[in-house]
């Protein structure tokens, strides 16, 4: 058991490093990948616990599909932690959400909100690497540290930490709101998502589309409320669309082509496994391709 002249110690240096480091910083040095596994886990079991809150939509052959593609997306040399983290995808039944996240230790959740508001399988690929890329960079457990600073850290110095990360996964599944990002953090997942996808067989600048739409839903007068609750926890989208058109611009990336954006394909899978209807205020899906 430390002493109490240790313990003051250890405030002393944790102040230090809260002076002169980053949070990244801190939280890479201070805490492992087990930890967000852990915290993930926590989160998964309690989203599994409430069934009338958090609806899982129980269809494996659509669930193998957005596997398939988040498995193309991992394969880049650039996703770090495909060996360590699970990047397991849910489904959850809810048409007004347009909405996909990433907790950490790689555990991924889809609403069918988005997979009806998309186009093409192309930007589903795109917000999946998106999401990818917030697991990687740790952006929730970073926010996480910010909201619960040197408790946080010293209870994993005292060898408490894992009581700890079980609470901030229920901490997470209790409010969703813990899971908005940051504008630095969605600049950051969106870049490197650009660059996950630029090794998969996709079309790299698809997320372009999403943000387009999105968009245009902004500026609508008819704007729905799915695009309205999106926007309060993925900001800044005419922003990110310029930043992404940059991208774009500077890889020198050629225009699409049906066979890397795949929208007929996608259309006829999200028709065949989701019933009519769609996110925005009952219209049909668009039916292009």
């Amino acid at each position: 058991m430390l002493s109490q002249r240790k313990l003051k110690l250890i405030i002393l240096l944790l102040l230090c490093l809260f002076a002169f480091y980053s949070c990244e910083k801190i939280a890479d040095a201070a805490f492992s990948d087990k930890d967000d596994i852990e915290m993930g886990a926590t989160f998964d079991k309690e989203i599994r616990s409430k069934p009338n809150e958090f609806r899982i939509l129980e269809n494996p052959e659509l669930q193998r599909y957005v596997e398939s593609i988040v498995k193309q997306l991992i394969r880049s040399p650039l996703v770090k932690r495909k060996k360590t983290y699970s990047y397991k995808v849910t489904l959850l039944d809810d048409d007004k959400a347009i909405n996909a996240f990433c907790t950490p230790g790689g555990y991924i959740y889809v609403y069918t909100g988005l997979l009806k508001f998309l186009e093409n399988e192309a930007s589903l690929a795109a917000v999946l690497s998106h999401e990818i890329a917030h697991a990687e960079k740790r952006h929730v457990r970073q926010r996480m540290l910010s909201a619960m600073g040197l408790q946080l850290i010293i209870s994993a110095v005292l060898g408490n930490g894992s009581s700890v990360f079980q609470e901030m996964g229920l901490q997470i599944a209790g409010t969703l709101a813990l899971l908005s990002n940051s504008r630095g953090d969605e600049l950051e997942a969106d870049e490197w998502g650009f660059m996950y996808l630029q090794s998969s067989p996709y079309y790299q600048g698809a997320m372009s589309y999403f943000f387009e739409k999105i968009s245009k839903e902004e500026k609508s007068t008819k704007m729905s409320k799915a695009v309205e609750s999106l926007l309060s926890t993925h900001p800044i989208p005419e922003e990110r669309l310029r930043a992404n058109s940059e991208r774009i611009r500077k890889a020198k990336i050629q225009p699409p082509i049906p066979s890397n954006l795949l929208e007929t394909r996608y259309k006829t899978t999200i028709r065949k496994h989701l019933r009519a209807g769609s996110t925005l205020d009952g219209e049909p899906i668009d039916d292009r391709g």
